[in-house]
């Protein structure tokens, strides 16, 4: 009898579990069908709002009205801002809307955040230009600043070395020691030194971001910081300076390596702020500043005439000499070695203009590292040259002119070469005088 009534209790138990989950059952229909009904309330006033707005442009609403296009509606693609209310006017379209100071708006018609991924593209590509545009103008007042201050004038005449090297070859034996001084001498003077100061400024800035921000060396392809895109800014706008100073006043041979030098040094900056890769790898090619502040200082010393033999012409020929192998050679074969292990992982766009910068620059500071020791006279006496010509000068990182520097002992001939106003260039000889018997030019 117990277990009859057990039994009976647990039936109305299991009942009244059945009555329940069919009542919930019910009201989930009923939640669906009002669903259904509101999304079709919803349509149904959509609809009649499209209607309103076309009778409306139909009887000849305002002409501001009729302007306004139906535009689809258009799903976001995140939950982002894309703006922040700032201010709303009484009456206007934001406070009809609901709109209060501060909101964040998510979407509004058509727009959302997505639409302003090529704008974020824009900005960054503005900044990049402002940063350069910045540099380079710092530069070109610098250069006149330093003419001023050396020479008290801004602007020299310009000097073709074409004219009188073409009608004197002839006449110059190698044999011969003469010192040709040149009309643009204080031109080069001041070039040299705001190369100096760039190099100072620039290879510090790349040893101190290498130093506090580790992950350049890491991650030479993809890491990026604020340091090291400023820095790029900064001698980006230098070069675009010093390419324009040499096409306004440079007409000698060597302007082809400076030009092919300044050339590839762009390149490898353009790549950077294009892609956003490669910060790593232009920042550490950029600590080869630190030997070019010791060619800069060794060619104001060949300019000023300074004697070989003298004890700050050795020191700086020593320093630079250490920086050469340790900050250039050094510095170009690691970034060889980086390019041949890296260069599968790179994709071929990339690929290409990174075998050519990093190609070029071990050529070339190779063929520089050659003439600074034969200069040096490291190769034997008779490839030095033992004094420094007054119008020799080194070229942008430091690259020697072997036709312009020139062996100058005491007492030898010295040939003056003066440009007239109307183009001419005179030349005379004075043998065996000091430079201060030469009259002045």
């Amino acid at each position: 009898m117990d277990d009859l009534k057990k039994l009976l209790r647990e039936r109305d138990h299991l009942d009244s579990k059945i009555a329940l989950e069919e009542s919930i059952l019910k009201q989930l229909i009923r939640l669906a069908n009002d669903r259904k009904a509101l999304q079709a309330k919803i349509a149904e006033s959509l609809e009649a709002a499209h209607a309103d707005e076309r009778l409306r442009k139909e009887a000849g609403a305002s002409e501001l009205e009729t302007q306004k296009e139906d535009f689809e509606i258009v799903h976001r693609t995140s939950n982002d801002p894309f703006a922040r209310v700032i201010n709303v006017l009484p009456g206007g379209p934001a406070d009809e809307d609901g709109l209060k100071e501060d909101d964040y708006i998510l979407q509004w018609g058509p727009i959302h955040r997505a639409i302003f991924t090529g704008i974020v593209g824009m900005a960054e590509e503005a900044k990049n230009a402002e940063g350069t545009l910045a540099s380079f103008v710092f530069f070109r007042l610098l250069q006149f600043v330093v003419r001023w201050y050396l020479f008290g004038k801004c602007t020299f005449r310009t000097f073709s070395y074409f004219g009188l090297r073409g009608r004197r070859q002839s006449e110059l034996n190698d044999s011969t020691v003469l010192s040709i001084i040149p009309p643009n001498k204080k031109w080069r003077i001041c070039n040299e030194a705001v190369s100096l100061i760039h190099s100072i400024a620039s290879g510090l800035w790349a040893a101190y971001a290498l130093l506090y921000f580790p992950n350049l060396l890491s991650d030479m392809i993809n890491y990026r910081c604020d340091v090291g895109v400023n820095l790029l800014f900064l001698s980006a706008g230098y070069l675009i300076h010093d390419l324009a100073d040499l096409l306004i006043n440079e007409r000698s041979k060597r302007i082809l390596e400076l030009l092919f030098h300044h050339f590839i040094v762009l390149l490898a900056f353009a790549t950077t702020l294009v892609t956003n890769k490669f910060l790593g790898v232009v920042i550490c090619g950029l600590l080869m500043e630190l030997n070019s502040i010791f060619l800069h200082s060794r060619s104001m010393l060949n300019l000023y005439g300074t004697d070989k033999k003298s004890p700050q012409f050795r020191m700086v020929a020593l320093l630079n000499m250490v920086t050469l192998i340790v900050f250039r050679m050094a510095v170009s074969v690691y970034l060889f070695y980086w390019m041949a292990t890296n260069f599968n992982s790179m994709q071929w766009l990339e690929a290409i203009p990174t075998v050519l910068v990093i190609s070029s620059l071990c050529t070339t500071n190779t063929v520089l590292a050659y003439r600074v020791m034969a200069a040096d006279g490291l190769f034997g006496t008779s490839r030095a040259r033992k004094n420094a010509n007054p119008g020799a000068v080194d070229g942008p990182e430091g690259e020697l002119s072997s036709e312009d520097e020139q062996e100058d002992g005491p007492g030898a001939p010295v040939e003056v070469a003066v440009q007239t106003p109307n183009g001419e260039v005179n030349t005379t000889v004075y043998a065996h005088v000091e430079t201060h018997d030469i009259p002045p030019v």
